[in-house]
C-alpha cells in the first residue's frame, strides 16, 4: 500500500476522535511533520497536568481500538503478516526502513501501538528494540544471535557476505532451528553485537573493521581491502570515499571533515598495525613486511637465518619485507660496519 493511503488511513481514524484527544495523540507522535512532544510540553501547552495529558491520550486509543475502519485492519494485517514472515519479530529501526516506501515512521509507530498483535521489548545492552507478534520468540532470537557471536568471536575475523550468511545457516541447523533465510536475517539483526562494517564485511561490533573509531581505525580497512602497500596520500582519498559512503548506506547524518592526509600520516606513525615499506608507502604488519631501516631489514634476515646468505637470497628477502629497489638492498650490503662476507662470498652479520 502506498504511503498516502496509510497516512489518509490514520488522519480519517483521528478525526473520530475529540478535538483535545486528537491533538493530544498528533503531537505525541509527531504526525503531520512535528517533532514528537512529551506529556509535560502539551500539558503546557493546554495548561494541564502531564497526568491529564496521559489520561486524555489513554481515553483517545481505547476509543481508536474500538473502530472497526477496514483501512485500519487491513494495514494491521499486513504489518503482521510482515513480521510473521521475517521469524514473527524484527528490530524496531529495521521494521522502519521496510515500510518507509509505505508510510512514515510516525503513522507506523502509531498502527503498531494500536494493534493488537504487536508487542514493543525495549532494547537491552544485548539487543536493539524488538517489534514481535509472537513474545515467546524474542528469548530464542536473543539466543540464536548470541550464538552467531560466539562463533565470530572464536573465528576473530571478519567474514564476507557469502561466508557470513553461510555461517548463519549452518548455526541454525546445528541448532535444530527451522527459519526461512528472512527469519535468520531478522533474527541475527536484533543482535547488537553484530553488523556490517564499511567493506561490506560482517562481524563483531567491537572490531574496528565493523565499527572505526578513528583515523588508523579506517586506514586499516583501506589497506586490508585493497591488499597491497599504499601511498599515505592515496590511502586519505579512499578512507574519505569509504566513509561517504558508509554514511549514506547507514542514513547517517553528514558530520566532520574530510581526513586530512597529514592528520592520517601521523596516525599511520605512531600505529604498530601499519609499516612504513617505502617512500611513503604504508603495509599492514600482518602481511609480514619489517619496520626500520634497509640496514636494519637485512641485519633481522641474517640474525634469523643464523647462516651466510647469498646476495640474491637476501635481496628476495629483503623484497618480501620492504618495498625497496634491490640497487638498494646491494648498496646496503656494503656496509662493512654491519655486515661482512664470506669466503664464498656469502654476507653475514660482522660480530661486534
Amino acid at each position: 500500500m502506498a504511503a498516502a493511503q496509510y497516512g489518509k488511513t490514520v488522519e480519517a481514524l483521528l478525526s473520530q476522535l475529540p478535538d483535545r484527544a486528537r491533538e493530544v495523540i498528533e503531537r505525541r507522535y509527531g504526525l503531520g511533520g512535528s517533532d514528537p512532544e512529551t506529556l509535560e510540553s502539551i500539558g503546557e501547552g493546554f495548561g494541564i497536568t502531564r497526568e491529564r495529558v496521559r489520561q486524555i491520550e489513554a481515553s483517545g486509543f481505547t476509543q481508536l481500538r474500538e473502530t472497526t475502519e477496514k483501512s485500519v485492519r487491513a494495514h494491521v494485517r499486513e504489518i503482521e503478516q510482515h513480521l510473521r514472515a521475517h521469524g514473527d519479530l524484527r528490530a524496531e529501526h529495521h521494521l522502519f526502513e521496510d515500510f518507509s516506501s509505505r508510510t512514515e515512521p510516525a503513522f507506523l509507530q502509531l498502527l503498531l501501538d494500536l494493534g493488537e498483535p504487536f508487542t514493543r521489548h525495549r532494547e537491552t545492552d544485548d539487543r536493539h528494540t524488538v517489534w514481535t507478534i509472537n513474545p515467546t520468540r524474542v528469548s530464542g532470537a536473543e539466543a540464536f544471535a548470541a550464538s552467531v557471536a560466539g562463533r565470530l568471536r572464536a573465528l576473530n575475523r571478519v567474514l564476507d557476505e557469502a561466508a557470513f550468511w553461510e555461517l548463519v545457516e549452518d548455526e541454525a541447523r546445528r541448532k535444530r532451528l527451522q527459519l526461512t533465510q528472512r527469519a535468520r536475517v531478522s533474527w541475527v539483526g536484533i543482535s547488537r553485537a553484530i553488523a556490517k562494517g564499511p567493506r561490506d564485511m560482517w562481524g563483531l561490533t567491537s572490531s574496528p573493521e565493523v565499527t572505526p573509531r578513528d583515523v588508523g581505525d579506517w586506514a586499516f580497512i583501506v589497506l586490508r581491502g585493497v591488499r597491497e602497500p599504499v601511498h599515505f596520500t592515496d590511502i586519505v582519498s579512499h578512507m574519505n570515499t569509504l566513509r561517504s559512503e558508509h554514511i549514506v548506506r547507514e542514513g547517517q547524518p553528514r558530520s566532520g571533515r574530510p581526513a586530512h592526509p597529514q592528520t592520517v600520516h601521523n596516525a599511520l606513525i605512531k600505529d604498530d598495525r601499519f609499516v612504513l615499506v617505502g617512500r611513503g608507502l604504508y603495509a599492514l604488519r600482518e602481511w609480514g613486511y619489517e619496520p626500520g631501516t634497509v640496514r636494519d631489514v637485512i641485519s633481522g634476515i641474517l640474525r634469523e637465518a643464523k647462516h651466510p646468505l647469498s646476495r640474491d637470497e637476501i635481496v628476495a628477502k629483503v623484497a618480501s619485507a620492504r618495498r625497496v629497489q634491490p640497487n638498494t638492498i646491494v648498496l646496503n650490503l656494503q656496509n662493512r660496519a654491519a655486515f661482512s662476507r664470506t669466503a664464498d662470498g656469502r654476507y653475514v652479520l660482522r660480530r661486534a
